[in-house]
């Protein structure tokens, strides 16, 4: 059967298809002739640079030498005096702690600062997220029993010894 001009189906041209390689150099080769550059760390301002001709620092105000050793014992910032830490938190002068929903967060909060752990740190430890932790802290969720014994151990502590820091806190919080 032939076909007649008429009765000819037209069949669209296969759309082009384009292939690119593109190539990222994670390293470039440097030449054999080309010089090598050293970089060193200012130990005075910190600055990680190429080094200069002089040898000395290129940050404005710095212009140190960078082979100079640093004295420790002049920049050094002077140790902090140990905190004293006690049992129980600091009662507070204001009324704020009337009820353990008000008073729980601060008590976490304490425990958390005296266990030198950031909200992260003790996230990961507790298999949490951190907004959990800051929300404990905040008093915007309140933790089941189970979660309150997770979060005392994590903290190093128990929970009778987290509910006595609370009952301290509303027992001598006369407002006084």
């Amino acid at each position: 059967m032939s076909a007649s001009p008429s009765m000819a189906t037209a069949t669209a041209p296969a759309p082009a298809t384009i292939t690119a390689t593109i190539t990222v150099p994670i390293s470039v080769p440097v030449s054999p002739s080309a010089p090598v550059r050293e970089t060193l760390h200012c130990p005075h301002c910190g600055l990680n640079q190429f080094v200069r001709s002089d040898r000395r620092c290129r940050r404005p105000g710095c212009h140190k030498p960078l082979d100079q050793p640093v004295d420790t014992a002049a920049n050094s910032v002077p140790e902090p005096p140990p905190i004293p830490i006690s049992i129980v938190p600091p009662a507070s002068p204001h009324r704020l702690f009337h009820d353990a929903k008000r008073t729980l967060p601060f008590v976490l909060l304490w425990f958390r600062l005296r266990a030198g752990l950031s909200q992260p740190q003790l996230g990961r430890l507790l298999g949490v997220p951190r907004t959990y932790v800051s929300k404990l802290e905040n008093g915007k969720a309140t933790p089941t029993v189970a979660s309150l014994i997770k979060v005392a151990e994590g903290l190093g502590t128990t929970v009778g010894k987290v509910l006595v820091a609370c009952e301290y806190l509303m027992m001598n919080n006369d407002g006084g």
